[in-house]
């Protein structure tokens, strides 16, 4: 009886403790099945990396900063770099593996995959989602769980391509796709084996050759060595790697061009980009251009005057940029901060300004002194040379620059007129409607000068002109880029018509044998007493500024004129530009057609009325004069001219 009391006993016991032991195993089941952790974004980085690459018009780097470097592995990564990857991951970190025989039978008992367990990278990236967790067997079993789901979801190689792409390489460098260009300048693709294994010594040691060598050279020794035993080199590859040791380097900022990287890093600032991620901007100048203008300036100031200075901006009207800017010396300042009075390069905007209000570029304007009593005094402006040509057609009033047609013609069309058109074109300068002020009598810029007249080149469209092109992300994606809409300011085809009448200038007037190639639209300006030369030129799909003069304000003689002096120097430039093209010529809108016009009077001639001294001219469709028609060609303007 008692015997059966202790087998019952027992028994009770035994099932009791089973019944203990499956209730313990199904909580820790269902502590370990019903954990999960949402992986969606686990191996999902945002770093972009910090840099900042300025690249020119014609794709030349000339800035790179790079604050923090980071860049995406290729999609076809080397098989040995994997490979030694994967071993190190497998062999040369301690971490919690599934290692002994009770730990099998878990992986077994809780369904765990066992793909991936045996390698500590993975089982990193499994922390890393857990968080901070106590080493009790649950937390353990959780550890795997979570590490076969990683797996699972990316499969092991995606893991170990995360950690290739995202690990810390020393010297603000992240991943090895960026390391391989830092340290030896090309993709990992085009490294060979030891220095692949160079780069997998820092992902997995943490810190480059110098800080600790013996250990360093001993590791990547040994991955080389691994490569061998696996078959993927032999014995002679693997000698010839493990007994060369490598230089490698660092990347270096570039800054070939460092005052025009100054003002494009302005500009970006100025319209509120930050260079607080990756960013590659594409500017405007071109270093083609630059050095082409620069050469122009320094071929001919050998033949000027010692100590005459040159300044020369160039704007491309076509993309809005300023493509060079240069001087023979402190060309920032000469070309963007000097400022000197513009002379008779002031006059096509007024010869526009009559045209957009009415006038027809034939009609017959009265070249002579003219003295204006101002009260206190009388204003007697004078031609260049005291030369007078009477009645005229007014086209050779702007190609003469004719001093005193062109204020009669202020007048007409209105001085406050002249001095509006002049800010809507963009010129930075305190205009007032006094009868000098059609001569340019005020100082601005050559670059302001430039900007106004890229405005001429797009007939009549004001761009906002800059040195910025535009601006890409890491990913090449545009970032936005604050800039003014085109703005159109006069009308196309008048715009049309006072670049053809500059055309004129180059052919038969104050820059006729400057070097300047016929078709190119220009007008020179020359100060009193030859202070100051100027010339603009406009060539598709350039409008260049060239000043030439003394810094004290001295005069440069009677051969310092803007045909003798500033234009040669353009008409340098434009030969490498252009390429030696013999002829400019310039697309014509809708609605301009073209008639010969006798060349003293003005009149279209026809066949009773034909002369040998005539020119063509460009009349808008609507308006075009009969033929032979010779009445006084008067000019009438349509807008309200009052206040000149």
């Amino acid at each position: 009886m008692n015997m059966q009391r202790f087998l019952i006993l027992v028994l009770a016991i035994c099932t009791i403790f089973i019944v203990g032991l499956y209730i313990v195993l199904q909580g820790e089941k269902s502590a370990v099945d019903g954990y999960a952790i949402d992986l969606d974004d686990l191996l999902k980085s945002d770093r972009q990396g910090k840099s900042l690459t300025i690249y020119s018009k014609d794709k030349v780097k000339i800035y790179e900063k790079i604050y923090e470097r980071t860049a995406p592995l290729p999609s076809d990564v080397p098989s040995e770099l994997m490979y030694m990857v994967r071993f190190a991951g497998e062999n040369l970190f301690t971490c919690d593996k599934p290692s002994t025989d009770e730990d099998q039978k878990l992986l077994q008992f809780h369904h765990i995959p066992k793909t991936g367990l045996n390698n500590c990278i993975v089982l990193f990236f499994a922390e890393r989602a857990l968080g901070k967790k106590g080493v009790d067997e649950i937390n353990k079993l959780r550890l795997w769980k979570t590490a076969g789901d990683i797996v699972s979801r990316y499969s092991e190689e995606g893991v170990l391509r995360s950690y290739m792409e995202n690990t810390y390489m020393q010297n603000d460098v992240w991943g090895l796709e960026a390391a391989a260009f830092s340290y030896f300048w090309k993709s990992v693709n085009f490294l060979d084996i030891s220095k692949q294994a160079w780069l997998v010594t820092v992902l997995t040691l943490g810190h480059l050759p110098e800080d600790d060598t013996p250990s360093f050279n001993k590791r990547t020794d040994m991955l080389i060595y691994r490569l061998y035993l696996n078959g993927s080199i032999d014995y002679n590859q693997y000698s010839a790697y493990t007994n060369s040791r490598l230089k490698y380097g660092m990347h270096s900022d570039v800054d070939t061009l460092p005052e025009y990287s100054s003002l494009i890093i302005r500009e970006l600032q100025s319209k509120g980009v930050k260079a607080d991620r990756q960013l590659v901007v594409h500017a405007n100048i071109s270093v083609k251009t630059i050095y082409a203008a620069q050469f122009a300036i320094e071929k001919r100031l050998a033949k000027y005057p010692e100590g005459v200075n040159v300044a020369m901006a160039v704007v491309n009207y076509e993309t809005g940029g300023i493509e060079a800017l240069a001087a023979n010396d402190r060309w920032e300042y000469r070309t963007m901060k000097m400022r000197r009075q513009i002379g008779s390069t002031f006059k096509p905007i007024v010869y526009l300004t009559a045209v957009v209000n009415g006038a027809k570029p034939n009609e017959i304007i009265h070249d002579k002194k003219y003295s204006y009593n101002l009260g206190n005094y009388v204003y007697s402006p004078s031609n260049f040379e005291d030369y007078y040509m009477g009645n005229i057609p007014m086209r050779l009033g702007l190609v003469h620059s004719l001093n005193n047609a062109t204020i009669i013609l202020a007048k007409m069309a209105g001085l406050r007129n002249v001095g509006q058109m002049a800010v809507d074109l963009g010129m930075k300068a305190r205009i007032k409607p006094y009868l000098a002020m059609p001569l340019g009598i005020f100082p601005i810029t050559p670059l302001n000068l430039a900007k106004v007249y890229s405005t001429f080149g797009t007939y009549g469209i004001k761009n906002d002109i800059g040195f910025i092109s535009k601006i890409e992300n890491g990913r090449g994606e545009e970032v936005y880029l604050k800039k003014k809409l085109p703005e159109r300011v006069t009308k196309e085809r008048e715009t049309y018509q006072v670049l053809y009448m500059m055309k004129d200038v180059v052919r038969r007037g104050t820059a006729r044998g400057s070097g300047l190639i016929w078709g190119t639209a220009a007008k020179t300006g020359t100060t009193n007493e030859y202070r100051d030369a100027w010339t603009v030129a406009i060539f598709p799909p350039y409008a260049v500024v060239c000043w030439v003069g003394f810094d004290d304000h001295r005069s440069m003689g009677e051969k310092g004129t803007g045909g003798g002096r500033a234009a040669p120097v353009i008409a340098e430039f434009q030969k490498i530009v252009t390429k030696k093209a013999k002829k400019i010529d310039f697309n014509v809108p809708k609605g301009v057609v073209f008639r010969r016009v006798n060349q003293k009077t003005g009149v279209v001639i026809g066949k009773g009325c034909y002369t040998k001294r005539n020119y063509l001219e460009a009349f808008l469709k609507e308006e075009v004069p009969d033929a032979c028609d010779r009445r006084k060609i008067v000019l009438k303007f349509t807008k309200n001219n009052k206040g000149s």
